[in-house]
């Protein structure tokens, strides 16, 4: 083991806004994110290497004291009321559906640094609110041991339609709180243990290629097939606009999309009307729908309440796992009448017919508020 003593880390106002950069391993340029590589299957098991290069270390102060946020670049945090913000790396890991999942991690190569008195993370709260006030708790600052518990765990078991997937959660800086001491693992070999054998489809529309690429780490290495046939689309349209939605029902068709809009007679109106609809659809359909759009303001079409109490469209797209992991795309064209729903049809039209070119055809905007527990809203952003 490597010990690096540091007695004093000075922070410079050049750091900026991202702290001190404290190289893990010889030569580390700054801001070197966490890699992962070597990732292979062999049987049902799935295995990679995470490298860790260093980390940024931001000084803050309260009545308490003076304490160090801790920040690996592009990596998320522990997010444990009262105990060490320590970072952590989320990956998702495909599993076979059936079977039990159990998680081995080996650390290769640590480094131990001293002096560090860790920033204790803070309740999440609403704009709207008031800020708590600090936390810190006692019993895991007094104990003399490193937090968290082990080096990671699986801290999801999920479906993305169609693959089942882990969530991968590894903590290589650790802390013991009691004695100022950090360990940082900088070279870890996860293995992903399963003794299942269905993998998940052959083939799937290519919408959902690009996804399960960018938020799967293993999906690359399953060789699966991209589909030929049309993508099924399914609008929940209110009676008062069904005519007006016939040209986009057209357009849809046209481009090769299997189109089937039924009015909200049919479907209901209520919350739970529309969910079941959707949910017998998901049962019944083959192949099952990829895009649902909701033509309609509420309450015209009610929507679901998600966390918080808020109204969420994306809560209808629960339909495989019983997780919080959406299985198709859904939208929802919100208008109390015609004159609402015209400007918007336009300009679906003009973007997927004569675009104005520009930078922003490659961007997007994400708009969040209290992340809560779990992966950071930074996270999410990077996996769209």
């Amino acid at each position: 083991m490597k010990r690096l003593f540091l007695i004093c880390i000075v922070f410079l106002m050049s750091a900026g806004v991202h702290g001190t950069w404290i190289p893990l391993t010889p030569g580390a340029a700054d801001g070197t994110a966490p890699a992962i590589h070597n990732t292979a299957i062999s049987g049902s098991d799935t295995t990679f290497n995470v490298t860790v290069s260093g980390m940024n270390v931001m000084e803050t102060r309260n009545e308490q004291g003076v304490f160090q946020k801790l920040v690996l670049p592009g990596s998320g945090i522990m997010t444990d009321t009262g105990a060490p913000q320590v970072p952590a790396i989320r990956t998702n890991v495909i599993v076979p559906r059936d079977g039990a999942v159990s998680l081995q991690v080996s650390v290769n190569r640590t480094v131990t640094l001293d002096n560090y008195s860790v920033w204790p993370a803070q309740p999440s709260y609403k704009r709207s609110e008031a800020e708590p006030p600090f936390q810190i708790n006692p019993r895991v600052y007094e104990s003399d041991a490193l937090y968290p518990g082990s080096w990671g765990r699986i801290s999801q078991d999920a479906v993305m339609r169609d693959f089942r997937f882990v969530t991968v959660e590894l903590n290589p800086i650790r802390a013991n709180p009691l004695t100022g001491e950090l360990v940082a693992a900088t070279d870890l070999t996860v293995q992903v243990v399963t003794d299942g054998s269905d993998w998940g489809p052959y083939e799937i529309y290519p919408v959902f290629d690009l996804l399960y690429r960018n938020n799967l780490m293993n999906y690359h290495l399953l060789e699966t097939g991209v589909r030929s046939d049309a993508e099924p689309m399914l609008i929940i349209c209110h009676d008062a606009f069904m005519a007006d939605m016939a040209p986009f029902v057209e357009w849809k068709t046209k481009r090769g999309i299997d189109v089937t809009m039924v009015s909200s007679t049919e479907t209901g109106t209520t919350s739970g009307a529309i969910q079941t609809y959707i949910q017998n659809v998901w049962a019944t359909w083959n192949p099952q729908p990829v895009y649902i759009i909701l033509v309609g303001d509420a309450p015209q079409l009610n929507p679901l309440y998600g966390i918080g109490s808020c109204a969420s469209d994306s809560m209808f797209t629960l339909l495989e796992g019983g997780d919080l992991v959406p299985d198709v795309f859904i939208s929802r064209m919100s208008a109390g009448n015609v004159s609402e729903l015209s400007p918007q049809l336009d300009k679906i039209m003009t973007y997927e017919t004569n675009p104005v070119p520009g930078e922003w055809l490659n961007k997007f905007a994400g708009l969040a508020s209290s992340e809560g527990s779990g992966p950071s809203d930074e996270e999410y952003s990077q996996g769209v």
